[in-house]
């Protein structure tokens, strides 16, 4: 079926097909974006990068996977069969035409509200908890380089972001660091340093940080006393 696949939806290979195809190991756990698929017609854009047409029931797929970092890695396309792809999400957004998958030439309407369900990973334990309704997420850094905000009348792109943190050390004083740097104010294991990929902030509230050099020659705020101690708790 033509319609059944499209450009833009995240797939991954079928579990059953996982095992059976050595050649693509390294992305049996991994996620891929569809680019091209076979047999749509009208698009003028059916050829896998080579002049070649992709056959109907073949569509090119850049797959992704996760570094030992953490870091996103970004794969080379490779031109699969649908059969061995699973969906795993695809973009619905308000106003969209659609039909029903079954009955593609049948009626057709328009998207009016979207339900999006997440997985989601904790940090430090690994358990992941599915189907989790996005509207009771929120981003921990809803401000960060490349994301979309609006001022007034005015719509815009953030091109950078300070991270301004609040400590809480040991020995109980509070400080707020404005403009924290990784270099100088480290967060403690893998778990930090794995969020700060795809412009992520190195802080989150309950990540454990430290300090090489003395800690009265950074830029920060005393809100409470001050530090006997070098290591501390970010707070806010």
């Amino acid at each position: 079926n033509e319609f059944a696949w499209f450009k833009q939806d995240v797939v991954r290979r079928h579990p059953s097909q996982a095992t059976t195809h050595q050649t693509h190991a390294a992305h049996s756990e991994g996620l891929g974006v569809v680019e091209l698929v076979g047999g749509h017609h009208g698009e003028g854009e059916e050829d896998d990068g080579t002049g070649d047409l992709l056959a109907e029931g073949q569509a090119r797929v850049r797959w992704f996977s996760r570094a030992a970092s953490g870091k996103l890695v970004q794969g080379s396309p490779v031109i699969e069969s649908t059969k061995n792809l699973e969906l795993v999400e695809r973009a619905m957004l308000h106003h969209d035409i659609v039909a029903h998958r079954d009955d593609p030439l049948g009626q057709s309407g328009f998207v009016s509200s979207v339900a999006v369900e997440c997985s989601v990973r904790f940090t430090l334990s690994g358990k992941v908890i599915n189907g989790v309704n996005a509207r009771s997420l929120r981003p921990l850094h809803p401000l960060r380089p490349g994301v979309y905000a609006v001022h007034g009348k005015w719509l815009g792109k953030v091109e950078e972001a300070l991270d301004h943190v609040i400590v809480l050390w040991d020995d109980g004083s509070v400080c707020r660091m404005l403009d924290a740097d990784p270099l100088y104010l480290l967060p403690h294991g893998a778990s930090a340093l794995s969020l700060a990929v795809d412009g992520e902030s190195t802080y989150f509230p309950g990540v454990r940080v430290r300090v090489e050099t003395g800690i009265r020659a950074l830029d920060c705020m005393w809100l409470r006393d001050a530090p006997s101690r070098r290591s501390g708790l970010v707070y806010l």
